[in-house]
């Protein structure tokens, strides 16, 4: 790496663009087999994000009130500039009445089967930081 590194915290305004620019992230929660981190597809609503999921997998565990982390990033070996964002909220389970507003955004599974969990991750922190080795 190059003398000439730097590592600078980007602005939560900022994260937060970047969090709806992105369509894909990672989940990371503490469960009986110990950190697991996923990769979700997402979308963002107000101060929350929202997964589409099955309730038998890995993250139906995440229902009912579950702390977590989330995070975006993005990597250009070539420039030596990298970003990353960081989440930490709790997940749970839409409620009926979210479910029922028309006007939030529900991310299109990738993965094939009955997705019908939605999760929504409230954020009670959000962080970011640049990286470059110039």
């Amino acid at each position: 790496m190059s003398d000439k590194t730097y590592f600078e915290a980007i602005p939560a305004e900022d994260c937060w663009q970047l969090l709806h620019a992105q369509g894909v992230g990672r989940i990371a929660w503490a469960n009986s087999e110990g950190i697991t981190i996923l990769p979700v597809n997402h979308a963002v609503v107000e101060d929350g994000i929202i997964i589409r999921t099955t309730p038998t997998g890995l993250l139906g565990e995440l229902a009912h009130d579950v702390t977590v982390a989330f995070q975006i990033d993005d990597v250009d070996t070539e420039t030596q500039i990298a970003w990353s964002v960081l989440v930490r909220g709790r997940a749970r389970e839409l409620t009926e009445a979210e479910r029922a507003d028309r006007s939030m955004t529900i991310p299109e599974p990738w993965a094939g089967g009955e997705r019908n969990l939605l999760l929504r991750i409230s954020v009670e922190q959000i962080s970011g930081r640049v990286l470059s080795g110039e």
